[in-house]
């Protein structure tokens, strides 16, 4: 029981890990649409 506890924990911080670097990779692209005033490119590529 412990192990499927540390195993689905595991899995969990290694899903969250790769969706906090693929956020990362898209915050410049969502501050550079942002900061130019392109609110349809924001909208478009943060998926808003």
């Amino acid at each position: 029981m412990m192990m499927a506890l540390k195993e689905e924990k595991l899995a969990t911080t290694m899903a969250l890990s790769t969706r906090i670097e693929e956020l990362e990779r898209e915050l410049p692209l969502c501050r550079a649409a942002m900061g130019k005033g392109l609110h349809a490119m924001w909208i478009i590529s943060c998926g808003g």
